[in-house]
């Protein structure tokens, strides 16, 4: 006997967990009594001449043969037999159970025919790639599970699949070049608790809630990505059809109007999980939702949606996800009785108001990000002891960080970014959650002081503090941050000395943004090679110069390096174009560099971006700078046989000679193409 949980088989029996559950590293023969009995014969050559069409690269099947020590097939790879009658009932070679790099390819022989008491089949996640899903599948009448999942089969799913009729589980999901016009043949799956088609094309199946409505058994549908259309009229209620369906996957379709809510309504007893996110629904939020009594988990995010916020839901709901819609009016107070609430969405809407002051204690998650929210911070944000996110930047937010904020202990994401927030902050900010905050981002408020103490947050991966008015130095004790991989905090009045001392144990630093800190001097040696390898440096009017800095050498995948007005009057190193290969935005403009810029190919990413401004370079203008996408040359002098005073190039590809002017000689014609 067997309960399905979550996609696949949970035993209710130790000896149904052997037969269907596991996947041993080798075959077996199993089931019920304790004598053996050894493969037969042709289903053994069955076996065999099925992995004759298999291409197995990676030696999956190499425990398949005909030699004497490989004869009993109930021991290969993959295989079980039913210990009473010798009789294959499972072949199992899902890649998902190996080594993701591992999986077959090839074809699936007709000689599986010869496996008619198998019960289990499971190829998930190998390659069939230009194969059609095999039309003979549908002669295993005893099969009780079946996945081909993420096989790359192609062509349309085939009805004989509705032979099936003992079938419990059925997972076709992740062959997004399948397709099907109608769903008619599932009717004959009366057996079918399981459904899962994500990804495939349903496009044209029109009256599909009425193919599913003839399921009476479903519990877990699941048709993600399948670019179900939208329904004319309402669909129709059930029908002689038990509504027994816990689990519901719609995201990532085309539905766009109300006719599906009446279907839908008919399972408000029993859904546990409905998913409706990434669609175009609209309307107002259908207050009978909150009539759902099971329901635990519900995702509207990514519609259309509008109107207000129901002020009930059901007591057991769990997750509710509501963000990326049109939903406005004020956070309901209600929400502070659902003691069951863990995870709360209601970013990127139209909300306005203040935050109620009772909220769920029992929040893990909350996100009110990206609407027009008012007031203050409430005190009581401090008795959500279980959170671990809250992100409410992108809001008109006033006052202080509460103190409550140290009760906090468990924290992983804090942002507050994008609002009105002021104060000091406190030397020792969040000091409960030191060990487990991860991120950080107060940027874009108005907060003064010095730079807090973050001495003992080992998890610390992100840390903005830009656009505040902080000031002081910089403490060395931010080297203790190791695993720390993004550092933003332009725009601040911070000074002092930025040594190596500072980014020592900075091994895992990506972005570097210290920009607009005008008193900051970064004193790095010439011969200094950093443990981090970043792909963003913003220094902009930070004190770098006189020296070109020489270690920006060490870094080999730089995307965007900005290191304008930051004293520089130094000749430009050879060395600094190979390392610009892989930049989309430079900006080196007002400094004293000089040098000559090489008429090299164009080593820049695709569409660079360029401000080579206000320096004093020598030689002729390289025809390859023309090939950016922007480029900015206005009061740069390039020094040759000729002076050239370039007044203005800001241009997006194609550059028109027409907005290239000159203070003196005349510039050869640049074409297109970059040629003369």
């Amino acid at each position: 006997m067997l309960e399905m949980v979550g996609g696949s088989f949970q035993p209710l029996l130790g000896f149904t967990l052997l037969l269907l559950c596991v996947k041993p590293g080798l075959g077996s023969s199993i089931g019920e009594g304790d004598a053996e009995v050894g493969c037969i014969g042709r289903e053994r050559q069955a076996l065999l001449k099925f992995k004759q069409g298999i291409v197995d690269d990676f030696g999956i099947l190499s425990s398949w043969g005909n030699e004497e020590d490989k004869t009993d097939c109930c021991r290969w790879e993959g295989v079980q037999c039913s210990n009473l009658t010798g009789h294959v009932v499972m072949l199992d070679l899902g890649a998902y159970g190996y080594n993701e790099s591992r999986y077959l390819r090839g074809k699936i022989s007709h000689s599986l025919l010869g496996l008619q008491h198998l019960r289990h089949l499971d190829l998930s996640g190998n390659n069939f790639e230009g194969e059609s899903m095999p039309e003979f599948i549908g002669s295993f009448t005893k099969m009780r599970y079946l996945n081909l999942s993420s096989t790359h089969f192609f062509g349309t799913l085939p009805c004989q699949l509705g032979n099936l009729s003992n079938l419990n589980s059925l997972d076709l999901s992740g062959n997004s070049h399948m397709s099907s016009e109608n769903l008619d043949w599932l009717s004959h799956l009366s057996s079918l608790t399981h459904l899962n088609l994500n990804g495939a094309n349903l496009s044209k199946v029109i009256q599909w809630p009425e193919a599913i409505t003839k399921l009476p058994s479903l519990i877990e549908l699941h048709l993600k990505s399948c670019d179900l259309p939208s329904l004319a009229t309402p669909s129709l209620s059930l029908v002689n059809s038990s509504a027994s369906l816990v689990l519901l996957d719609l995201s990532f379709n085309q539905l766009h109007t109300a006719s599906i809510y009446p279907w839908l309504f008919n399972f408000s007893n029993s859904l546990v999980h409905l998913d409706l996110s990434y669609n175009l629904l609209r309307g107002s939020l259908l207050g009978a939702f909150g009539n759902m009594v099971s329901l635990a988990y519900l995702d509207l995010s990514k519609n259309r949606l509008g109107g207000r916020i129901p002020t009930h839901f059901s007591g057991s709901l769990v997750h509710l996800e509501l963000s990326n819609n049109f939903i406005r009016g004020s956070i309901p107070g209600t929400f502070g009785n659902m003691t069951s609430l863990a995870s709360l969405g209601l970013s990127r809407n139209r909300l306005k108001g203040k935050i109620p002051k009772s909220l769920s204690s029992s929040l893990v998650y909350l996100d009110l990000s990206g609407n027009q929210i008012q007031g203050s911070i409430p005190d009581t944000f401090g008795n959500m002891t279980s959170l671990r996110t809250l992100c409410l930047c992108s809001n008109q937010l006033e006052g202080e960080i509460p103190k409550s904020f140290n009760n906090l202990c468990k924290l992983q994401t804090l942002e507050l970014c994008r609002n009105n927030l002021d104060g000091v902050l406190a030397k020792n900010l969040l000091p409960c959650a030191n060990d487990t905050l991860e991120i950080l981002d107060l940027s874009r408020n108005r907060f003064i002081g010095s730079f807090p103490d973050f001495i003992g947050f080992s998890s610390l991966t992100r840390l903005e503090l830009g656009y505040n008015q902080l000031n002081g130095n910089l403490p060395e004790s931010i080297a203790q941050l190791s695993q720390l991989q993004v550092l933003n905090m332009p725009w601040n009045s911070l000074q002092g000395t930025v040594s190596e001392a500072h980014l020592f144990n900075l091994s895992k630093l990506q972005h570097f943004d210290l920009a607009f800190n005008s008193l900051l001097t970064l004193n790095f040696s010439s011969d200094w090679v950093p443990q981090f390898q970043l792909t963003e440096i913003l220094l902009a009017s930070c004190k770098l110069g006189p020296r070109f800095p020489g270690w920006l050498r060490s870094q080999k995948g730089v995307g965007w390096l900005d290191i304008s007005g930051s004293g520089i009057s130094d000749v430009i190193p050879n060395w600094f174009w190979n390392f610009s290969s892989h930049l989309y935005r430079l900006n080196i403009s007002n400094n004293e560099i000089t040098g000559i810029v090489p008429n090299l190919s164009l080593r820049f990413a695709h569409f660079a971006q360029m401000d080579l401004s206000s320096n004093r370079f020598e030689g002729s203008i390289p025809l390859f700078l023309f090939r950016a996408g922007w480029l900015d040359l206005s009061k740069t002098c390039f020094q040759g046989q000729f002076l050239y005073c370039v007044q203005l190039v800001v241009e997006l590809w194609p550059i028109s000679t027409s907005q290239i002017t000159y203070c003196q000689e005349s510039y050869p014609t640049v074409g297109h193409d970059g040629k003369e």
